[in-house]
């Protein structure tokens, strides 16, 4: 693919990502939008259906607009995987043996939403001792999030009220919802959808009623006596 992997776009000072462009936050919500379409159709369109089982942004390819391609179903079938990176995405019930499922791969796009936000990798050192990507985000959440999202994006969120929304907001509570440890908890993909779909609409309206209405200025000035 013409952009490369989604890695290499969230992690610039690695090796092979430092020539990448960064993404800015709305372009981060149109790929996970685009991902969660992507997996949904596996999920719910396909027959039988499909479980990808190592959704992570390796996985994620972009074209030359920078539109989301998902690659390499069932790569968790293949030798050499390198197993402690899977579990850490897969959530434990496929480390233990559980049944393999479309829940899984709803726990992996909820990690992948959250690294996608934070720019933090799930087997980043920094998560040990019990804490891991999903925990520090819902500590933060949602008063403090600014301080745990990717430091490029400051000037994109901009100050946040407690009344307010924006659309790291709900990337975090979309993150957070399909990372949930119980797996009946987590919703599907077609919800994600729905979720995402249902957080633009109210950032839109947000920025919509924040807007000033310079027809109704205009006609005032003109009215002026």
């Amino acid at each position: 693919m013409p952009n490369g992997s989604l890695h290499k776009h969230l992690h610039r000072n690695s090796a092979d990502g430092k020539d990448e462009q960064e993404l800015s936050l709305r372009k981060r919500w149109e790929i996970m939008y685009q991902v969660a379409r992507g997996v949904s159709y596996l999920h719910d369109d396909c027959r039988p259906t499909i479980v990808h089982c190592d959704l992570k942004p390796q996985n994620v390819l972009l074209d030359e607009t920078l539109t989301a391609r998902v690659a390499d179903f069932g790569i968790t079938g293949r030798k050499g995987i390198h197993l402690f990176f899977v579990f850490v995405f897969v959530n434990a019930e496929y480390g233990m043996g559980g049944r393999i499922s479309t829940k899984g791969d709803v726990y992996s796009y909820g990690m992948l939403v959250l690294e996608t936000l934070t720019e933090k990798s799930p087997t980043d050192s920094m998560f040990s001792s019990g804490l891991t990507l999903s925990s520090w985000v819902s500590d933060s959440f949602p008063n403090q999030l600014r301080d745990v999202v990717a430091p490029g994006l400051g000037e994109e969120i901009g100050p946040t009220s407690n009344n307010g929304f924006s659309i790291h907001q709900g990337l975090a509570q979309v993150g957070l919802h399909c990372t949930s440890q119980l797996s009946h908890q987590r919703p599907t993909m077609a919800e994600v959808l729905n979720m995402l779909k249902h957080y633009q609409a109210k950032e839109k309206e947000q920025y919509r009623i924040s807007q000033p209405n310079w027809n109704n200025w205009t006609k005032l000035r003109n009215n002026k006596p």
